[in-house]
């Protein structure tokens, strides 16, 4: 077991690669001259998922010379993970993380360490939206798009102004702060900024260029992972308030279903206005309990779906009886009510809203108590102890 105060003053750079054979040799090399001029040790450590593409044999023979490393993860993939097991097998007291496809300048990490260094920051991120930074002209306007939209989003998270970088350095000890880490996808660097709250963040302006070889691995499924990841960060710093949001939205779905049905049992059949609110209620409810157990209480999807769903309605039908006296009592007492009957409805689906939340959340869903977990996901701890 290693201590943190134990770890040789050094860095020990992270590369999780898959099928990337064709970057390394350069990169590595790239990266060995760069740091054999500075004063600190160093290792590079491939975290590789199996790419079966020649990599483990090329690292291995420039192990011979350079001190760098493989790890081989079997049936697992994932660039955050394979971060993370970096992490843990990291010798030095400083660490690095970049890509394998050369984006990323690998001359630039003595750069990034230079903060560190000096005690002026605690996380470096090598930034593409800072002065002096730079992107390949070869970027499409799609790409840059994606990349402005990816980091409005993130935003509200981090004060910086690239906190989509993929090339950070920081100090280990940071690890401790992090109850968990639990990422998914590829956003790593963001997981950590957030979690493991650096007091101070510098931003090094870095050239950010094409990949040299292979194929880019983000696609639409990677997208939808970010997606999901930011719904635990923002869960993770405003857990009340990102389910309630998310509750009230839900709940829209919910009037819009209610309204509708209400439409056509109303408008087109004729059927009594306060009949017709209950087959209304039922499949606005239905959709709701989905929505919930999906998206706002997802932590709680193990959990029996028809107890779950009883529950619901019985919570449903408690703020539905507020909601029908509201809208009833409306719609009888307001003449213009009668010709915008939408007008009671919507009010009578406010109505009843902290009141489901509140009893959804406690009495239906028993959300998990801590924040930003989701099911079948282990979270990685850092704790004072753990293996070097």
């Amino acid at each position: 077991m290693i201590h943190p105060s134990d770890h040789m003053h050094g860095v020990s750079v992270i590369i999780p690669t898959y099928k990337e054979a064709g970057n390394l040799p350069a990169l590595i090399n790239r990266l060995a001259s760069a740091l054999s001029g500075s004063s600190l040790r160093y290792e590079v450590i491939i975290v590789d998922d199996d790419s079966q593409d020649g990599t483990a044999e090329m690292v291995s023979e420039l192990s011979e010379k350079l001190p760098v490393s493989i790890i081989i993860r079997k049936n697992v993939r994932g660039l955050s993970s394979a971060v993370l097991t970096g992490f843990k097998h990291a010798v030095y007291r400083y660490l690095s993380v970049m890509d394998a496809d050369l984006s990323h300048p690998p001359e630039d990490v003595p750069r990034l360490l230079e903060p560190l260094l000096n005690k002026a920051a605690d996380f470096v991120v090598g930034s593409r939206h800072v002065d002096g930074a730079s992107i390949s002209e070869q970027w499409g306007v799609l790409r840059h798009l994606n990349s402005q939209v990816a980091t409005l989003l993130a935003a509200p998270l981090v004060k910086i102004k690239d906190p989509m970088s993929g090339f950070f350095a920081l100090d280990r000890s940071l690890l401790q702060r992090a109850e968990y880490l639990n990422p998914v996808g590829y956003k790593i660097g963001l997981e950590l900024m957030v979690k493991t709250r650096p007091k101070r963040i510098a931003e090094i302006p870095i050239h950010f260029a094409l990949r040299n070889e292979g194929t880019s691995k983000l696609d639409f499924k990677q997208q939808l992972l970010y997606l999901q990841h930011l719904k635990r960060l923002y869960e993770y710093k405003w857990f009340m308030q990102v389910q309630f949001l998310f509750f009230c939205l839900v709940g829209a779905t919910g009037i819009i279903i209610d309204t509708l049905t209400m439409y056509i049992l109303f408008a087109l059949f004729g059927w009594p206005f306060s009949l017709a609110r209950l087959p209304s209620f039922i499949l606005a409810a239905s959709g709701n309990f989905q929505l919930n157990r999906m998206i706002t209480f997802s932590d709680s999807t193990k959990r029996n779906w028809f107890h779950q769903y009883c529950g619901f309605l019985v919570v449903s039908a408690i703020g539905f009886i507020g909601n029908w006296l509201v809208s009833v009592h409306l719609f009888k007492t307001y003449a213009f009510c009668q010709t915008f009957y939408v007008l009671p409805v919507v009010a009578g689906g406010i109505s009843g809203a902290f009141v489901n939340f509140t009893l959804s959340k406690i009495a239906v869903f028993d959300s998990a108590a801590i924040s930003g977990l989701t099911p079948g996901v282990k979270p990685v701890v850092f704790d004072e102890h753990h293996e070097g």
